[in-house]
């Protein structure tokens, strides 16, 4: 039961930026702490600490572009109130121009749990060449 919930905390992040375009849904779903981490796979796509999270994810809410992940792999581990989960898929970016772009996609995400409740506090997201 564990591993689902964190799983489904995992999807949270993924449908409140890229479908949902909720900014504060994103940011609901990280843990309360200074110290939380979202990096995408692009050098810009960096948040440390709440104020940049919101940031960031105004950015992607804001975005015109469709943005679409796929898993075909994810490892869940629960150690207490921490888990993480390594995922590996596919990101699909499609600016309207005609030409979607996809590429492969991994991402680390360490959770901990809060009243409760799973939170996102590190996500390390990669687009690895090859």
């Amino acid at each position: 039961m564990s591993e689902q919930a964190v799983l489904d905390t995992f999807d949270a992040l993924y449908r409140l930026a890229c479908v949902e375009r909720d900014a504060e849904g994103v940011v609901a779903v990280f843990a309360p702490d200074d110290d939380i981490v979202m990096w995408g796979s692009d050098e810009p796509e960096r948040a440390s600490g709440p104020a940049e999270l919101r940031a960031l994810a105004e950015s992607i809410a804001a975005s015109t572009a469709t943005l679409r992940f796929d898993w075909v792999e994810r490892r869940v581990r629960v150690v207490g109130d921490v888990a993480w989960v390594n995922a590996r898929g596919s990101f699909t970016v499609d600016r309207g121009d005609g030409t979607p772009q996809r590429s492969p996609y991994r991402v680390t995400g360490v959770f901990v749990r809060r009243d409760g409740h799973w939170r996102w506090h590190t996500h390390n997201g990669s687009e690895p060449n090859g």
